[in-house]
């Protein structure tokens, strides 16, 4: 059995995201976990069943499959992240969001995506 935490720790350790540091730990470990339930179906051919009960996978996963899971976890976040940046543009004209380097910061999240997709077709 593989707990949920060994992929949330391998997964922030792939992030860095302030908002976390403002939320209690509780908070954390739930959004976690729902970035983890989205990322699962996106590991097409594990070598092992992904069955889960409560907060833990019932079989004993891999380094490797950790692994592969929190940066499928990473690709969940990123696709959260441009979604809200996408959100901000939207309210604003397009100076007000050049100005609040919303658009720089929307364009390097895809081209970190662009590049995380490119490592899972590695893995």
């Amino acid at each position: 059995m593989t707990e949920f935490t060994k992929v949330y720790e391998r997964f922030l350790g792939k992030i860095t995201d302030d908002m976390y540091l403002e939320w209690t730990p509780e908070d954390t470990m739930k959004d976690c976990r729902n970035i983890l339930i989205d990322a699962i179906p996106a590991f097409e051919f594990p070598r092992k069943s992904l069955a889960y009960d409560k907060d833990a996978f019932e079989a004993d996963l891999t380094a490797e499959e950790i692994n592969i899971l929190a940066v499928l976890m990473m690709n969940v976040w990123l696709q959260r992240q441009m979604t809200s940046v996408e959100n901000i543009r939207m309210k604003y004209s397009g100076s007000d969001f050049k100005m609040t380097s919303q658009a720089n910061h929307l364009a390097k999240l895809i081209d970190l995506k662009l590049e995380s997709e490119k490592q899972d077709r590695h893995l």
